[in-house]
């Protein structure tokens, strides 16, 4: 029912590269039915900022060992969405994520087209970041709502922060929790 999907990215633009990938489907209680996690070789050079490189900690010589390009990652994130619809009986998944935008941005622009994405999934997505801003201007929970600070508020542990997998991983944590909160179950 849902694609949770994170990247590490070159710099805050899709005119720098995307290096890291993460994508889990789950069904509607959040449970995971796939992941997937790649890095992503560009074409040409990798283009990127040191700022992005300092918060990521990628190394891109290493990167760059254990990569693939575009064509090949959006193959395997085309069959994971479309094994996940098979599977959920759905028409299509709901894109979700932390700050989801700025991911899909990136997806969009180098990895698969927003048209050939929406074969596979709806608009609009699940953005927790958006749930978070909410429910911290209503005073449920306090700020800052990124999801560093809302890791800790929560106790989502889940490796390093700024990790494509990691960061997917606990953003369906926060989107259980966050669900649970709505049914009055706090840290669900």
């Amino acid at each position: 029912m849902f694609v949770f999907i994170d990247t590490e990215t070159g710099g805050l633009s899709p005119d720098y590269s995307l290096l890291t990938v993460a994508a889990a489907t789950t069904d509607q209680d959040y449970n995971i039915i796939d992941m997937l996690t790649f890095n992503l070789r560009p074409a040409g050079q990798y283009v990127v900022s040191p700022e992005a490189l300092q918060v990521n900690k990628i190394d891109l010589a290493k990167h760059a060992e254990d990569s693939i390009y575009a064509d090949s990652a959006g193959l395997k994130f085309e069959k994971l969405l479309a094994e996940a619809l098979a599977i959920t009986g759905k028409r299509r998944l709901i894109p979700a994520g932390h700050n989801v935008n700025f991911d899909l941005g990136f997806v969009y622009a180098q990895l698969m087209p927003e048209d050939k994405f929406r074969q596979y999934c709806t608009y609009p997505a699940l953005d927790t970041a958006s749930v978070a801003r909410f429910f911290a201007s209503s005073g449920v929970i306090p700020g800052p709502c990124n999801l560093v600070a809302l890791r800790r508020h929560f106790n989502i542990e889940s490796g390093a922060a700024h990790n494509a997998e990691n960061d997917v991983l606990a953003t369906i944590q926060l989107a259980k929790i966050f669900t649970g909160i709505l049914k009055g179950v706090p840290n669900a």
